[in-house]
C-alpha cells in the first residue's frame, strides 16, 4: 500500500519552477522601485538647482543611471540600523521587548528605561524641526532629519496599538515606515549631489556658438552631472548649464584631490613638514 502523502507533497524538482517564479517576481519589485527611487533623487538635484524635469532635457535612461548614485548611500542608511539591531539582539539574546520587561526585577523602571532611546531620538527630532523654521535654508538639514525621525515615531506610535497592529502584515508595517523615509532621504541626497563639490574643470567645447557669435571655453567649472548627451554643470557665478556632450572636446582637471594626511598631520602642522 502506497503513501498518499507522498502524492501530495511536491518534489525538490517541482519547487525550482516556484522558487525562479518568486525571484522573478522579487526582481520586478525590486526594479520598479529603484527607477522611482531614482527619479525621486534626480527631483530632489534639480529641485536644488531650480530645474523642473520639464526643463531638463534627459531620458528615462538617464534617471535609471542614477541609482548608481543613491545606491551606496541607500545601502549604508539602510544596513548601519540593521547591524545594530541584530548586534542588540545578539547582546539581548535573542529575547522580545515583552520577555526583557518581565523578566526583570522592575518591569515598570526597566520600560521606561527601555523607551527613554525613543525620547531622546523624538527630541533630537523636534528641536531639528524648530531649527529649520527659526533658520530656514541656513538649517536645511536639520528639516530632513527632523522629517524622518518624526515620521519614524509617527509609525511607531500607529502600530503600537495592539489592534492596529494585529490588522496589518508585518511587510505592510515595514513598507508604511521604510518608503517615505526611504523617500526623504533620497530627495535630500539629490540635494545633497547639487551642492558639495570642490573638483573644478577646464570644458573646451567645439560646434557650441554663443549669442555674441564667439566660440569660447567653460573655464573653471563644476560637473554635477553626465548624463547620455548632455553635461550638467555649474560655472564661477554659480549658474547651471547644459553643454551637449557630442560639442565637448577635451575635459582637463584643474587640480587634483588631495589625499588624506592622517589624523597626526591635521592636528600638528609641523608634523606635515616632516613629511614633505
Amino acid at each position: 500500500m502506497t503513501d498518499s502523502s507522498n502524492k501530495t507533497q511536491p518534489s525538490e524538482f517541482d519547487r525550482f519552477p516556484l522558487f525562479f517564479e518568486k525571484v522573478w517576481t522579487l526582481s520586478g519589485v525590486i526594479a520598479s522601485i529603484s527607477i522611482l527611487i531614482s527619479f525621486i533623487h534626480d527631483w530632489g538635484l534639480y529641485y536644488e538647482l531650480g530645474i523642473s524635469f520639464a526643463q531638463a532635457p534627459t531620458s528615462i535612461s538617464d534617471h535609471v543611471q542614477s541609482w548608481l548614485i543613491w545606491l551606496p548611500s541607500v545601502v549604508v542608511v539602510t544596513f548601519a540600523p540593521l547591524a545594530f539591531e541584530m548586534l542588540s539582539r545578539r547582546i539581548e539574546e535573542g529575547r522580545t521587548e515583552t520577555e526583557i520587561i518581565n523578566s526583570s526585577s522592575n518591569p515598570s523602571k526597566t520600560k521606561k528605561f527601555r523607551n527613554m532611546p525613543w525620547n531622546v531620538i523624538g527630541v533630537v527630532g523636534l528641536f531639528s524641526l524648530v531649527s529649520w523654521i527659526l533658520l530656514g535654508n541656513y538649517s536645511a538639514n536639520s528639516f530632513y532629519l527632523g522629517t524622518s525621525i518624526c515620521w519614524l515615531l509617527f509609525s511607531r506610535w500607529v502600530f503600537g496599538h495592539p489592534k492596529v497592529s494585529a490588522r496589518h502584515s508585518k511587510m505592510f508595517k515595514f513598507c508604511f515606515a521604510i518608503f517615505p523615509l526611504t523617500f526623504i532621504v533620497v530627495f535630500h541626497l539629490g540635494q545633497i549631489s547639487a551642492r558639495d563639490f570642490s573638483t573644478h574643470y577646464r570644458l573646451y567645447t567645439t560646434e557650441l556658438v554663443f549669442t555674441d557669435g564667439l566660440q569660447r571655453e567653460y573655464t573653471d567649472v563644476e560637473i554635477i552631472r553626465s548624463f547620455d548627451e548632455w553635461l550638467l554643470v555649474r560655472n564661477s557665478s554659480n549658474s547651471a548649464a547644459w553643454i551637449p556632450i557630442n560639442h565637448i572636446d577635451r575635459i582637463e582637471l584643474l587640480e587634483q584631490r588631495k589625499p588624506f594626511p592622517g589624523l597626526l598631520c591635521v592636528l600638528s602642522q609641523r608634523f606635515c613638514a616632516i613629511q614633505e
